[in-house]
């Protein structure tokens, strides 16, 4: 096989864990999906003061950047500990800082959200 077709296969395969882990959390989700929704309203206004399709979209690029450079670690072989998980919270919260318009206790309080995800994200990168 060669070099090409294992990048490709790797790349599918990782799409499908992706896809699969993400079907998995919605169906074995504790709350509904109105639950969830309303949870991530209260975080949203809680660390930017007012909630819009702009700020959560801003959450959710955060945190999708916080997973793919997780997973990239792991693909590079990196162990993932809590302290390494905090670290990339950390360095991407600080890399948006100049992109998302809030004050200090905004950007404590979006590092204070994702960190506490570390349970869900060790569950998944398992």
């Amino acid at each position: 096989m060669s070099n090409e077709n294992r990048g490709s296969n790797s790349l599918l395969i990782g799409f499908l864990g992706l896809v699969a882990g993400t079907i998995g959390g919605i169906l074995l989700a504790p709350k509904a999906g109105s639950e969830t929704r309303e949870e991530m309203i209260k975080k949203i206004r809680d660390i930017f003061g007012i909630y819009s399709t702009e700020f959560r979209d801003r959450f959710e690029k955060i945190r999708d950047v916080v997973e793919k450079r997780l997973m990239a670690l792991k693909k590079a072989g990196s162990q993932i500990d809590n302290e390494k998980y905090v670290e990339v919270v950390d360095e991407v919260i600080t890399d948006f800082k100049s992109d998302i318009n809030t004050t200090k206790d905004g950007f404590e309080k979006l590092s204070k959200y994702l960190k506490k995800d570390w349970e869900k994200v060790k569950k998944a990168l398992v």
